[in-house]
């Protein structure tokens, strides 16, 4: 991992370990630090099942391993759009990363390939890769992802398994996403209404009465 990317995803590298209460039938949960080596341990929501268990630096180190291969780019290509965490605990994290060098131009605007890593220790039985798409929008960006193209929640010991990263390493899934969002903007532009006909239908709407609105338009 280049030092850039480590610096910021630090927070995320404390201690956790697996742990079990001994009793009769056990429950097993995740210990953490995530304010550092002196303030003792952290009790994550416990489970009454066994778990195999995966550190949030494991399922990032996953992440970027199918970010590299799918986007086909250097680990120092990729960016982090955002990254959020509850501050008190960090018992969960949402990281979309996207490969800088990678675009897609539609309609004169570029587009980025993503990829977007949630994991839980709250919820140790599932990790979530998803495919998505960033647009330099704005200040912040858009960040779309799109659930039907996700690689659906995989279980936490198959963060490093090869029949996983086959999946990732095709590269015909970055066609399948871009000719998505193609599809998507051009049913966009046919549904667009001209600005002079919209503001015909605001004030015809807010010239209704309650009783004249159908049941959608009570809840617009």
């Amino acid at each position: 991992m280049n030092d850039d990317l480590r610096n910021q995803l630090q927070v995320l590298f404390f201690e956790a370990r697996k742990v079990t209460d001994n009793q009769n039938p056990p429950r097993y949960k995740v210990q953490g630090k995530p304010k550092g080596e002196n303030e003792g341990w952290v009790d994550y929501d416990g489970k009454k099942r066994d778990f195999y268990f995966v550190t949030y630096r494991d399922v990032i180190e996953g992440g970027l391993f199918r970010a590299k291969c799918l986007l086909n780019v250097k680990e120092d290509e990729l960016r982090i759009r955002n990254l959020k965490y509850p501050q008190k605990y960090i018992n969960k994290f949402n990281l979309e990363l996207f490969g800088k060098n990678r675009t897609y131009n539609l309609d004169g605007e570029e587009f980025y390939p993503a990829i977007n890593i949630k994991y839980s220790y709250d919820h140790p039985n599932s990790v979530t890769y998803q495919l998505a798409v960033y647009r330099l929008a704005c200040e912040n960006g858009m960040f779309v992802v799109y659930k039907e193209l996700e690689k659906f929640r995989i279980r936490p010991k198959d963060v490093f398994s090869i029949d996983d990263f086959s999946f990732w390493c095709c590269h015909n899934l970055l066609i399948l996403v871009f000719k998505q969002l193609e599809f998507d903007f051009r049913i966009l532009k046919k549904t667009q209404v001209d600005k002079s006909e919209g503001i015909i239908i605001v004030n015809e709407f807010l010239n209704k009465k309650p009783s004249e609105l159908d049941n959608k338009e009570k809840y617009i």
